[in-house]
């Protein structure tokens, strides 16, 4: 048993580490039952390493205190964002609704909401915190990677295009990111060789993929004099839709100016309407709308020329007290 204690102490601190830097640094979350299997060891542990130094220490009270004090400071900086990460997923399973389609989407309205506002930090924030309710789910990623692209972080727009890239199913909708990744390592990076390697590693992953004639002819193009020689500009870059740098194939394609991301058609169409919501005059009271009304019922009154006369007749009847041949009416 006196050699149990020091032999635990090598995994307690090593997949420690290892779970920090998986969380920190590469921003990847662990399964769930990967986290509850950790915690139950590390219960284990504790329950070994108390009991071995109340054996040894148990004359040095003050030294026993330290020694167990020190374990669960340490124990509280390499897994305290275990334990935190594992009650906030039990804690969404039990307040989520039992709808599976509404509790597995993410909810981007406020992310949204602040990219129209130009906030990209503010955005980006938000990715990374549906990013911990979901961390595989390829759209979240995405964003996350054209944020960083406004923010003009191309470093960590590539770690999340690659993490979207290894969450999308092998189809069509994966050329873009690819395409992408490419433009940024071999045109803004100067990194040829990191694109290559990205799509030998995808097309290793994948031999079956439909379209690996578009990713081998993409991949023969990084590098070139050409692409080297244009200029790069980060803002063009962020102005462009990833949907509008897909991979070329042999098929003709439609020109990259109606290729618009469906998120952009939607923002388009919430401005087209607040617009439209902007230009409505404002509604009349009640009170103007009856007056109005009854103005547009009353005859049209034709006024007069100055230079016509009126005939005697219309005189004698326009006339309050009448008139005849210039006399006054006799009274009855």
């Amino acid at each position: 048993m006196y050699f149990v204690a020091p032999i635990f102490l090598v995994p307690f601190f090593g997949w420690g580490l290892v779970m920090l830097y998986r969380r920190y640094r590469l921003r990847e979350e662990w399964p769930m039952w990967v986290e509850a299997l950790t915690i139950v060891a590390l219960a284990l542990f504790y329950t070994v390493e108390i009991e071995e130094l109340r054996v040894w220490l148990h004359h040095q009270r003050i030294a026993y205190f330290f020694s167990v004090l020190g374990l669960f400071v340490a124990g509280l900086a390499l897994y305290g964002h275990v334990v935190v990460s594992l009650l906030s997923r039990l804690i969404v399973e039990v307040v989520a609704p039992g709808d599976e389609d509404i509790r597995d989407r993410p909810r981007f309205g406020p992310a949204e909401i602040l990219e129209r506002r130009g906030d990209w930090e503010g955005a980006l924030q938000e990715y990374l915190i549906l990013l911990r309710i979901f961390p595989r789910n390829a759209v979240v990623n995405q964003r996350a990677a054209e944020c960083c692209i406004q923010l003009k972080r191309p470093e960590d727009a590539i770690k999340w295009l690659e993490r979207a890239v290894r969450y999308l199913p092998p189809d069509e909708s994966v050329l873009p990111l690819l395409s992408r990744i490419c433009e940024i390592y071999d045109r803004v990076l100067h990194r040829p060789d990191d694109a290559r390697n990205v799509l030998d590693r995808f097309l290793d992953e994948h031999p079956a993929y439909p379209h690996a004639d578009a990713v081998r002819a993409r991949r023969r193009q990084i590098g070139a004099a050409d692409s080297l020689e244009r200029p790069v500009d980060l803002d063009a870059l962020a102005q462009t839709p990833i949907e509008d740098g897909a991979l070329q194939e042999e098929a003709p394609k439609r020109a990259k100016s109606s290729r618009r991301s469906r998120r952009q058609r939607k923002l388009e169409r919430q401005d087209a309407e607040i617009e439209a919501l902007d230009a409505c005059p404002a509604p009349l009271p009640d009170s103007q709308t009856e007056e109005v009304t009854l103005r547009n019922d009353l005859p049209e009154v034709v006024p007069l020329d100055a230079t016509e006369s009126v005939a005697p007749e219309d005189e004698a009847l326009d006339s309050p007290r009448g008139k005849s041949n210039g006399a006054p009416l006799e009274p009855l």
